[in-house]
């Protein structure tokens, strides 16, 4: 399980302090959590992609806020030739792929951290 608190994490495992809460993981479903008093979390993952539908489900109590994607932007890589599934991002293939995001918010802070479940479906 990926529980995401007001830092930033860089590869999963390894955080550091950020502005906004975030998360990385590289699987097509997760859960996340909007800690108390934050509006919006990230979660980066390899396989967002622009035709993906991302599925939001809360798991604890959301207080009647509901919540949303807020945004999204699809992983890519940055060489050209190589498609995005060709791309490695363990750094084995010769491509450069830069993982995707989305953004989950509700509209107001609540009292308590907003655990929610995702699936990325293609």
């Amino acid at each position: 399980m990926i529980i995401a608190e007001p830092y930033s994490a860089s590869p999963v495992g390894e955080a550091s302090r950020g502005t906004a809460a975030e998360v990385s993981i590289n699987a097509k479903s997760g859960t996340g959590v909007i800690p108390t008093g934050e509006t919006e979390v990230t979660i980066e993952n390899k396989y967002v992609a622009n035709n993906n539908q991302i599925i939001l489900m809360p798991i604890s109590d959301n207080q009647n806020q509901v919540l949303f994607l807020k945004a999204k932007k699809a992983s890519s890589n940055t060489t050209p030739g190589v498609s995005n599934r060709e791309a490695s991002p363990d750094g084995t293939s010769e491509a450069s792929l830069i993982s995707g995001w989305f953004k989950v918010g509700i509209d107001k802070p609540i009292g308590n951290n907003l655990e929610f479940k995702w699936w990325l479906i293609d």
